[in-house]
């Protein structure tokens, strides 16, 4: 066993989605927009809490954390999706996903990514279209974002 788990646990998120990826042909590319997105969000999240000077290693371990969790929520997607198709085959019906379940959970995410990207970019003082941050408000308002646990 490596010295430092996160090398076990790195090595194990990769092989799932790379497994992922192969089995699920249309759900791939999805999937890689998921990690560049969180990846994105994270390095923005960072530069943006320099910028602010509240840079926080605690914080930024919860900020992986979280990544970590969201793509156990994907994988738990996945098998979700795998789940049902094994089950209808064994009684006899054709109803396969096609990764549906997986794909709606994976947009989901990508779009809060997205918000929260934006939100970072937004701490920074840079400039964002003002239509564009009237979206990320409504999606905010709206439940896009959150999953009804309070902001930090």
């Amino acid at each position: 066993m490596p010295d430092n788990p996160g090398v076990l646990i790195k090595a194990g998120i990769s092989s799932l989605f790379a497994a992922a990826a192969l089995r699920l042909d249309a759900l791939g590319d999805l999937l890689w927009l998921f990690i560049v997105a969180v990846a994105l969000d994270y390095i923005t999240g960072v530069i943006a809490a320099a910028y602010c000077r509240e840079l926080s290693s605690s914080v930024g371990l919860r900020g992986l954390l979280k990544k970590i969790g969201e793509f156990m929520v994907v994988a738990a997607a996945l098998l979700c999706d795998e789940v049902i198709s094994q089950s209808a085959e064994k009684l006899g019906a054709d109803l396969s996903t096609g990764g549906t379940v997986a794909a709606v959970v994976t947009v989901w995410l990508v779009v809060n990514e997205i918000i929260s990207i934006l939100e970072n970019i937004a701490r920074m003082n840079i400039p964002l279209p003002p239509y564009l941050m009237k979206v990320v408000g409504l999606l905010k308002t709206h439940g896009a974002t959150n999953n009804g646990v309070p902001p930090e």
